[in-house]
Order: structure tokens, then C-alpha cells, then sequence
């Protein structure tokens, strides 16, 4: 997808976090930290439909997805560490035979480590 211009330059909030656009290989890790951190919280709420993946597979993907086709992904930075991050994913466009205009449209992931997980790492 395409997102439209780059981050003109990353963007640093008062609190000291930076929001910058995802460089992968080289976050896969972190963002990978952020995303299972996610997928603890939401399999706390619904067990039956969420479950945790590996933080290696998940890394693997974000590695192998970075090599070719790298996703739209900002990520909050502190101190070095990667402590959240943002992904849009195009959605695919109705069938014919959707009331939905055939419009572009897609999905925002939004994750954050918990509280716990925020101190610097050293």
C-alpha cells in the first residue's frame, strides 16, 4: 500500500518519546516485544478467539515482511527501546456485489508495551 509522503522527520513529544517510521530489519525485535505484549492483553479478554505467538515468530515476520514488501509501521521509541508502534493494512476493496462503495480502506493496529516493560533497558 501506498501511504502517501514519508515522515517529513521524526517526531519527538514532550515526554521524550520519538515516533519515527519503522526500520526493519533492524526493529523487528522490538516491535515484536510491543505486538506480543498485545497479544497477552487480548488473550487475557478472549482466550477462545486470541492466543500468544512466539516473540521470535513474530520477529521472523516483521524481518521477512521488511525484506520485501515492508509494512506501513511507525513506532514509539524511548530511551532505544521500542515501546509501541502503529500499522496500517490496506484492506481489500468490496465485491461487486457489496451496498460498500468500492473505496479505499484499511486497518489501524495500535500496541504499547505495559507498564512493566518500559524501563531503559541498559
Amino acid at each position: 500500500m501506498t501511504a502517501g509522503p514519508a515522515l517529513p522527520h521524526d517526531w519527538s513529544p514532550a515526554d521524550g518519546a520519538l515516533i519515527r517510521a519503522a526500520r526493519l530489519p533492524e526493529d523487528a525485535e522490538g516491535i515484536a516485544r510491543v505486538y506480543v505484549t498485545s497479544a497477552v492483553h487480548h488473550a487475557s479478554l478472549d482466550p477462545g478467539f486470541y492466543q500468544v505467538p512466539e516473540v521470535s515468530l513474530v520477529a521472523e515476520r516483521y524481518r521477512a515482511a521488511g525484506a520485501h514488501d515492508p509494512p506501513d509501521t511507525l513506532v514509539a521509541e524511548l530511551n532505544r527501546l521500542v515501546v509501541g508502534m502503529a500499522q496500517l493494512t490496506e484492506l481489500p476493496p468490496p465485491s461487486p456485489a457489496s451496498m460498500i462503495a468500492p473505496v479505499r480502506t484499511g486497518s489501524v493496529d495500535v500496541a504499547v508495551l505495559d507498564g512493566r516493560d518500559t524501563r531503559p533497558m541498559l
